[in-house]
């Protein structure tokens, strides 16, 4: 679709008005900016002085085991502990079947 001679005027005519509006839509951005950037530096500043909560305090409070008790552990933890890590390696040796998987490198290409 060319441009027509009478489309030419009519930019021409407003180049000026053009030009200011989008300079002033690049100073827009730049405040924009400069203005979130000093929300975050006071936000900062007031965290940095002032005394905050813990984020994960309720997290350690109410865990329970896998078998539904409610986290009381007996006096042998250690060993409930071991057991824990004997079922992890059986079920990760339910997928590692092959001894050889993993050790032969092919660089032929």
């Amino acid at each position: 679709m060319p441009i027509q001679p009478i489309d030419l005027q009519n930019l021409f005519l407003r180049m000026n008005q053009i030009g200011k509006e989008q300079a002033q839509m690049r100073e827009i951005a730049v405040q924009h900016q400069s203005l979130q950037s000093s929300q975050f530096v006071k936000e900062a500043e007031h965290k940095d002085h002032s005394v905050n909560q813990p984020e994960d305090m309720t997290e350690g409070l109410n865990k329970t085991d896998e078998d539904g008790s409610g986290g009381q552990r007996s006096k042998g933890g250690s060993a409930g502990e071991e057991e824990k890590k004997k079922q992890l390696k059986e079920k990760n040796q339910k997928f590692l079947q092959d001894p050889d998987l993993g050790h032969h490198i092919d660089i032929s290409g």
